[in-house]
């Protein structure tokens, strides 16, 4: 099925930063990650993870990275 090219150019470019900006919209206070710590289960909510990628960003970009740089990260 050919998509409708009117409707398709109205639709927004689908990212990962777009998507947790929508989920902390409408999920505010719902746990999005959790992960075992020694103190028992340490949650994140949607909130939480869309404030630490937007530290994150300043933060590379405080150190001169810019759009379309490529970075790894290990964990």
């Amino acid at each position: 099925m050919e998509k409708n090219p009117s409707l398709y150019q109205q639709e927004e470019k689908r990212t990962v930063l777009r998507m947790l900006t929508n989920g902390a919209a409408l999920f505010s206070d719902i746990p999005y990650t959790c992960q075992k710590g020694d103190g028992g289960w340490e949650c994140k909510t949607y909130s939480q993870v869309l404030k630490d990628s937007r530290c994150l960003a300043s933060g590379l970009k405080e150190l001169g990275f810019c759009k379309g740089d490529k970075i790894g990260l290990l964990s």
